[in-house]
């Protein structure tokens, strides 16, 4: 029982050996790659090579980021699996196949030109080679109106007197007007 004016402490305390258990088992799962290309597991290969391949790959976590830019685990993982498939002799395509096979068409940064993909690489062109007939069409269309409203271009003609007298006429009453 409490007294009044007293609380009771209920804050939850981890035991130190959980903690410590915790901390350790931490650390542990970070050293396991390190570990792994200490022991040859993960080889040395070509990093040029590893870098353009994990640039041609999405992170499945991170959006709009490369396996190359990213620095989740599974980005390093994956740069770590196209080590070894390097290693095993494997072709650039084949490593993107077997990403491509694991993940899905998704898991690849630029889409094959078949099917839906080739929309994605269609319709940029077709919007661009759009876009430029229709700006040659205003040009040509505004170019032509000009050339034919302009007095300099012999398109306009000279008012006969009779017009130019009446025209002089408003305008001298338009100017007592004001």
């Amino acid at each position: 029982m409490t007294k009044m004016g007293q609380t009771q402490n209920r804050s939850v305390r981890f035991p130190r050996n959980v903690l410590g258990a915790l901390v350790g088992i931490g650390l542990v799962l970070m050293a396991l790659p390190l570990a792994a290309q200490a022991q040859g597991v993960i080889p040395s290969v070509d990093e040029a090579r590893v870098m353009r391949l994990a640039d041609q790959l999405r992170c499945p976590i991170c959006q709009g980021q490369s396996v190359k830019e990213s620095d989740v685990f599974l980005s390093k993982q994956m740069r770590d699996q196209i080590r070894i498939l390097i290693a095993q002799g494997k072709t650039d395509q084949e490593v993107l196949d077997d990403f491509e096979a694991r993940y899905g068409e998704f898991i690849l940064r630029s889409p094959k030109p078949t099917g839906m993909g080739l929309l994605a690489w269609i319709l940029p062109v077709a919007a661009l080679v759009g876009g430029v007939v229709w700006l040659g069409l205003v040009l040509m269309r505004a170019q032509r109106r000009s050339r034919l409203e302009s007095p300099d271009a012999g398109g306009g003609e000279t008012p006969d007197p009779q017009t130019e007298a009446r025209i002089a006429r408003d305008l001298k009453r338009f100017e007592e007007g004001l």
